[in-house]
């Protein structure tokens, strides 16, 4: 159990690990964690400016005191993920930054990040939400790849390389709970849509890195672990990890297809609610497709933005080769 003088945003996953409820955009929606041992700890992900005094005291709600933070891991460099990043570290003066390659210049220099997402969302969301974002000196940044290690008092945490929704996305997987921290890696489910049948996912596909391909390999590569619990940012626990990776590899050749239909974005964000509509209706759980339009309603529409920009990549390339 959560301890009782914890921040009422915390949750316990497992033991020594901990989902903290950013509350972005509104609660439960969004999350990071906090891996705690030998009185120390580390921080996967980092929600946003807005978050950060609210995360660092539940991190010393757990007894940890802000020097005592070691590692501040980014899975991935979309800023509902790591926009708080540069004003968290400024908190932590022992921790450093463990961030893919590809994903370490844009923590060191947000600024490129900050632009593409006034494209996706607009001058108003970034401005309200993602407010503050700072950058974080090169020096404490460390670039980690695929089956590198973080070591944290006597726990061993394993990076595991994750593409699909991101090229630069890395899980992370504690072997002595077999818990896997995914970030994006393993689909979209909240709280309001968990049913007895299990959790109600659909897939993270937001512009401009979407492959397939690879999000069907990391999908099989997280099961092939055979985690306990999965622990995706955007929210509910998944413990059934097969059953739910089975229906996200359903699921993406199925909007594939739609977007490969769809005569305009719009009508695409149209047949995306459809097919979740459709897919409650199949389990029997058609009078909650109102619930879903609301609670996924963000990320269906960044999600069709982002098949709608595979679609044209996918054509794009074709004419290339026509030529």
């Amino acid at each position: 159990m959560t301890p009782p003088n914890a921040d009422e945003r915390l949750d316990t996953i497992a033991e020594g690990i901990y989902r903290f409820d950013t509350h972005y955009v509104r609660p439960r929606h969004t999350s990071c964690t906090i891996v705690v041992d030998s009185g120390r700890a580390a921080i996967f992900d980092t929600g946003v400016p807005g978050n950060v005094d609210a995360l660092v005291a539940a991190v010393e709600s757990l007894g940890i005191a802000a020097d005592a933070v070691d590692w501040v891991v980014v899975s991935h460099a979309h800023l509902d993920h790591m926009a708080g990043v540069g004003p968290l570290m400024q908190r932590l003066p022992s921790a450093r930054v463990a961030a893919h390659p590809s994903a370490a210049p844009h923590v060191i220099d947000p600024a490129k990040l900050e632009k593409g997402s006034r494209s996706v969302f607009g001058d108003e969301f970034v401005d309200r939400y993602y407010a503050g974002v700072e950058p974080v000196a090169a020096e404490r940044v460390v670039e980690t790849g695929d089956g590198d290690t973080l070591t944290l008092g006597t726990r061993e945490l394993e990076l595991i390389y994750a593409p699909g929704h991101a090229w630069h996305q890395q899980a992370l997987w504690d072997a002595r709970t077999a818990t896997v921290l995914a970030g994006d890696a393993f689909g979209v489910s909240y709280p309001e849509l968990v049913g007895p049948d299990g959790p109600f996912v659909i897939l993270p596909t937001a512009p401009p890195q979407l492959a397939p391909d690879a999000m069907h390999e990391t999908l099989d590569r997280i099961v092939g672990l055979e985690p306990a619990r999965v622990q995706p940012a955007h929210f509910a626990t998944i413990e059934n990890a097969a059953t739910v990776a089975g229906e996200l590899h359903r699921i993406m050749d199925e909007w594939l297809d739609i977007a490969l239909q769809a005569s305009s974005v719009e009508d695409l964000l149209e047949r995306l609610y459809a097919a979740c509509s459709a897919d409650l209706e199949r389990r029997g759980r058609g009078d909650e497709a109102a619930t879903m339009r609301d609670r996924y309603r963000i990320d269906i529409e960044v999600n069709a933005q982002g098949l709608w920009h595979w679609r044209r990549r996918r054509e794009e390339r074709a004419a290339e080769k026509g030529k």
